[in-house]
């Protein structure tokens, strides 16, 4: 999973910034940040491009999806820079990239306290409930998935996930905070099934907006009572 930073970084300091946008970048990437977007995030951010040295710090890693803190010259003024990719026809590409900013106050609170995590994505799921799509797009995701995802997408994507509007019950997993980048699994319950979806969200105008919505599997719930009448005893050591 660093192969492809450590491309990257190398082709920016090496002034072949072309070559790093094509070859390492996502195609949603590509599709949110065009290369003279890509080359003015560059010149903005001179670290990327002049850096001797650095640290590579693996945040979390899954199937299809990883989280690193890079810090560029770690010795003398650091600069933190956060990547996520993605898994992309195999192979592992920069999703989104992002030089970890002076947070305010307001922002602290939200790093310091992982369960606020939760307030965007429960509010979205209740406005997706009420039928209110415009509202689950417009108010609860951040400008970066908004670039990628039309507002007719995300209809579509409700649509072929219509548990987001027949739930029974929301379940939290323990959350995840490194570098303004949070990382949170849900679990959406009907009676019938179980669905398991990941968010990734990223702090917009001092409030936690999601990036990125993934269902990552669905499953049948067993009823236990019935299970318990039916299945044979199981010695476990």
């Amino acid at each position: 999973v660093v192969v492809p930073i450590d491309a990257f970084l190398r082709d920016v300091r090496d002034g072949n910034i072309e070559k790093a946008y094509r070859e390492t970048t996502s195609t949603e990437f590509k599709q949110a940040t065009s290369l003279e977007g890509f080359k003015d995030f560059l010149d903005k951010n001179p670290a990327l491009v002049k850096h001797r040295t650095l640290e590579v710090k693996l945040v979390s890693i899954q199937d299809s999806e990883a989280s690193l803190t890079v810090t560029l010259n770690p010795n003398k003024e650091p600069v933190p820079i956060n990547f996520l990719l993605i898994k992309e026809d195999g192979s592992w590409k920069i999703w989104h990239l992002s030089v970890t900013p002076l947070y305010t106050p307001e922002v602290n609170q939200l790093i310091k306290n992982p369960e606020t995590l939760q307030r965007p994505i429960e509010g979205q799921i209740q406005a997706i409930k009420h039928d209110d799509i415009l509202q689950a797009y417009q108010s609860f995701t951040s400008s970066e998935f908004k670039k990628i995802t039309s507002l007719e997408a995300f209809r579509g994507f409700i649509r072929d996930f219509p548990i987001f509007a027949n739930y029974e019950e929301i379940r939290f997993k323990e959350p995840i905070v490194e570098n303004g980048i949070g990382l949170i699994e849900v679990e959406v319950n009907t009676a019938q099934t179980t669905t398991v979806i990941d968010y990734t969200l990223g702090i917009q105008d001092d409030q936690w907006k999601i990036w990125k919505i993934q269902v990552v599997r669905q499953i049948p719930r067993v009823d236990m009572s019935k299970a318990s009448q039916t299945s044979s005893p199981v010695n476990v050591k």
